[in-house]
């Protein structure tokens, strides 16, 4: 029943998988994972910050949230864009 009313048990990871759903959707949008210095998501995510913590440090993520983070959006994925996903426009992401 509370689970249903949206109650929240864990809120450290509740807000880790606010971030990683805000990772994906920037990931969807942009196609790459080159995320502006400071960006935070219109929810309130620093989504900046938090992706630069996930990636510093060997080991630092379990084994599930690696899987949660599946490809292309693993810490080892390069955060870069390659020539196939540059902004057509030449504009960024702004």
């Amino acid at each position: 029943m509370l689970l249903e009313l949206g109650m929240v048990f864990n809120a450290r990871e509740h807000c880790w998988q606010l971030a990683a759903a805000a990772l994906r959707d920037f990931h969807t949008t942009h196609g790459y994972l080159r995320i502006p210095a400071g960006f935070t998501t219109p929810d309130g995510v620093r989504l900046s910050g938090w992706w630069h913590k996930q990636r510093s440090g060997p080991g630092r993520l379990s084994a599930r949230r690696r899987a949660l983070l599946a490809p292309p959006m693993t810490p080892s994925s390069p955060t870069r864009p390659t020539d196939s996903d540059e902004d057509p426009t030449g504009e960024g992401e702004h």
